[in-house]
């Protein structure tokens, strides 16, 4: 059985799928440095606070702080590099965030799926985990649309970038009607 992952030859299907890329790639960074910024200024008002809920690609934990301001720092770092790769159409760079995307989206859904078979006996009010499945699932549908745009763009990028030669020597010789040989008329 073979599965075929879509190819997106636009974003939203109107915006050309460069132009979606670093759309998404400066709502990453802004929305990134948002809760680094939060987090940060959290930290120093309220020094004795240890722990913090982290929202990370639409998922919820609760961690210590000095975690989130990782996570979210590397990510930052990670947005520009998408956003540098993006404009100047840099593939090595648009791997580096194609790897570090898959990455960080299989490590958070293994993660969830953990707490989520861990905590299931807390998880009794429906609504709440109603409104937290629908908000991870969201996070991951961005973060996986993504990840196939920027496979499609170094799709694209790679068959751009290789060598092709037209032969315009070679033409097709057919036999006249007189019987001599002669240039094809079409």
């Amino acid at each position: 059985m073979q599965l075929e992952i879509p190819e997106c030859r636009r974003c939203c299907c109107f915006i050309p799928l460069r132009y979606g890329i670093i759309v998404f790639g400066y709502l990453n960074l802004i929305f990134s440095l948002l809760i680094l910024g939060l987090e940060i200024w959290l930290v120093t008002i309220d020094r004795k606070m240890e722990h913090t809920v982290a929202l990370y690609r639409g998922a919820s934990f609760i961690t210590q702080a000095w975690l989130t301001i990782t996570l979210y720092l590397l990510e930052a770092i990670f947005d520009v590099v998408l956003l540098v790769g993006a404009h100047l159409k840099n593939p090595s760079l648009l791997r580096v965030y194609y790897y570090y995307g898959i990455t960080t989206t299989s490590a958070i859904a293994s993660l969830v799926i953990f707490l989520t078979v861990k905590h299931y006996e807390a998880l009794y009010d429906w609504n709440t985990a109603l409104f937290e499945g629908c908000f991870i699932f969201s996070g991951f549908a961005l973060q996986i649309y993504l990840l196939l745009l920027i496979r499609t763009e170094l799709k694209k990028l790679k068959q751009n970038s290789q060598l092709s030669f037209i032969n315009h020597a070679a033409e097709v010789v057919v036999v006249a009607p007189h019987g001599g040989e002669g240039r094809n008329p079409f």
